[in-house]
This record gives C-alpha cells, sequence and structure tokens, in this order.
C-alpha cells in the first residue's frame, strides 16, 4: 500500500511566506484607514480588515512579487465591501411597486454632509485608478508625496500634479471645495 504523496513547500517558499506573511501585517494599519473611510464604523472596519486580510492570505499564490501589495490589499478590500453592501442593502428590500410605503415614511436627510460625503466617495471611485491610488495614499493615508513619488516611480513634482488633477476633477464635478 503506498502512501498518498504530502505537497510540503520547498524552504525557499516557506521563506518567502513568511516574508509575504510580514508585508500583510505592515499593511493593515493602512488598511485600517481606509476601511474606516468606507464604513464610517470602528467595528465595522475592523472586520472589514480581518476579511480583507484572510483574502489576501487565501488568495496569496495570485499576488505577482514585485509589485504593490497595498494596491492589491485595497483592490480586495474594496471588493470585499462592495460585497458586504450589496448583501447588506439586498437582503432588507420590500415590494413596493407604486411608492406607496416609501412615500408615506420619506423624510428629508438629517445629515447633509453624509449624503455629500457619499457623492465625494462616489467621485474618487470614479477616477481612473491611477489618480485614485494617488490621491487616496496622500490624502486619506498621509503618505507624504515623496514616498508616493518614489514607490510610482515618478518625481515629487509629477506627483502633486497629479494629486492636483484628481482633486480638479472632484472640483469640476461640483464634489470639492471651489479651487482658490
Amino acid at each position: 500500500m503506498s502512501r498518498p504523496a504530502v505537497s510540503v513547500p520547498p524552504p525557499d517558499a516557506a521563506r518567502s511566506w513568511r516574508g509575504f506573511d510580514a508585508e500583510l501585517q505592515a499593511s493593515a494599519a493602512p488598511l485600517r484607514r481606509l476601511a474606516l473611510f468606507l464604513t464610517r464604523n470602528g467595528d465595522d472596519a475592523e472586520d472589514l480588515v480581518q476579511e480583507t486580510l484572510m483574502r489576501a492570505w487565501a488568495a496569496r499564490e495570485r499576488f505577482t512579487p514585485g509589485t504593490s501589495l497595498n494596491a492589491w490589499t485595497r483592490r480586495i478590500m474594496h471588493n470585499a465591501h462592495l460585497a458586504r453592501v450589496l448583501r447588506f442593502s439586498t437582503r432588507f428590500e420590500i415590494e413596493d411597486p407604486q411608492d406607496a410605503i416609501a412615500s408615506a415614511v420619506a423624510a428629508p436627510p438629517a445629515q447633509e454632509w453624509s449624503l455629500a460625503l457619499r457623492e465625494v466617495g462616489r467621485g474618487v471611485l470614479a477616477l481612473p485608478q491611477a489618480d485614485r491610488e494617488d490621491l487616496i495614499s496622500t490624502a486619506l493615508e498621509g503618505v507624504s508625496y515623496g514616498a508616493a513619488a518614489r514607490s510610482r516611480g515618478c518625481s515629487v513634482a509629477a506627483m502633486k500634479s497629479r494629486v492636483w488633477r484628481a482633486r480638479q476633477a472632484l472640483r469640476e464635478a461640483g464634489l470639492g471645495a471651489p479651487s482658490a
């Protein structure tokens, strides 16, 4: 009777997974800030970060070494967040063909800023991916222009210009502060 073959990773692979694990753990802090931005709730943000890290670890074979782990995990978080929002929003829908219930309970929003913030979030998501990543990393995650420029392989002036263009696109869409 033959024994089934056991798949044991070679020593180099185990060492590289430890490196991946360390990088993944280091990316948790920026992911927490993004999760808080997306969910507006500390507990939900922590759940989203944990789900993102679990999904990233489960899909580690699909990560291309040498590419940005931050961008990869942010995409995983974005997809996980969208899945949660869609799952939650469809769970509580009821049939109201003539809007009878909706018109009876309709009330103006109590917090206009919440709606405005959602609009800005949609505007940011509508930006091209490179512009969105540059804007989020500098404005939301607090990465310096120099660090962001190094990670993207461009000059600081080019990074500032990219972020300015992204902000300008939001302003033109009526979603930001007026330009000075």
